[in-house]
């Protein structure tokens, strides 16, 4: 088996990148978040890497290792020296201090936990936005939010969870557009849904019988003026069920948003 890889895409010229493989036995990689200009968060098992792209080579260093969790996974910024983790397998979201490496549960919520029964896979992706951590639970199948403290993402005093949307299928990672909707990966389910700020959902792309999106997994909206609207979804290629007994290889879709085209 390959070890856990970071590659780097460039969507101009479809040119893939070797950044950097990780040792073999410090898990597979999961969730890496952006929390100042070219330097981001990657999960690898229960060790968190830094990766710091204004150098050449990018310096990777082993921030914390976070030996007690169970499954961190999706990243998001909380400001500058701050992310959140998710950690699927206990339910709760961590606080990663970037330059003190310290690392402290920061939230464990009802509804950050996997309902009882099965592989515990409860919140999975996370992004702060407008005071709000917004989080998706897995096997819950719902799409949540509440109210934060922005220095410490712990939840505010008084502040009740909001159930944003429920789904039929499980739910992955997710991202934003510049009008407040959520683009959620389905993983099995080969789709990429759309859900409103008031909470109704559609499908952006996919269906259960095909390989466009197969095993969506992640998503992220580009950040030039040229692809803002454009919606890059990563892929496992169906390897965690086969579309019609078919698998390939994982994938970046790029998705117009604005014309819902891949």
């Amino acid at each position: 088996m390959s070890p856990p890889t970071l590659y780097s895409l460039n969507p101009a010229t479809k040119q893939v990148t070797t950044v950097h493989s990780f040792p073999s036995g410090g898990g597979n990689l999961f969730g890496i978040g952006e929390y100042g200009d070219e330097v981001f968060v990657v999960v690898a098992g229960t060790n968190l890497w830094t990766v710091d792209f204004r150098e050449s080579p990018p310096d990777i260093k082993n921030s914390v290792s976070v030996n007690e969790a169970q499954m961190l996974n999706g990243v998001t910024k909380l400001h500058d020296e701050a992310v959140l983790i998710a950690e699927s397998g206990r339910g709760t979201v961590w606080r990663l201090e970037t330059n003190a490496g310290n690392a402290v549960i920061a939230q464990q919520l009802p509804e950050q936990a996997s309902p009882p029964g099965g592989f515990a896979i409860g919140v999975n992706g996370v992004r702060v936005r407008d005071g709000y951590l917004y989080w998706t639970n897995t096997n819950g199948r719902a799409f949540y939010r509440v109210q934060i403290d922005a220095e410490t993402g712990t939840a505010s005093e008084g502040a009740a969870v909001e159930k944003i949307a429920e789904f039929d299928v499980i739910v992955d990672d997710f991202a934003f557009d510049e009008a407040g909707n959520a683009y959620i990966a389905t993983a099995n389910a080969n789709t990429v849904l759309r859900v409103a700020p008031d909470g109704s959902v559609s499908t952006l792309i996919g269906s259960i019988s095909e390989l466009t999106v197969a095993g969506a997994t992640a998503a992220k909206f580009g950040r030039r003026p040229e692809d803002q609207d454009i919606l890059y979804v990563v892929t496992n290629g169906g390897q965690t069920g086969p579309v019609n007994g078919v698998t390939e290889g994982g994938k970046v879709v790029a998705v117009n948003t604005s014309t819902d085209a891949a």
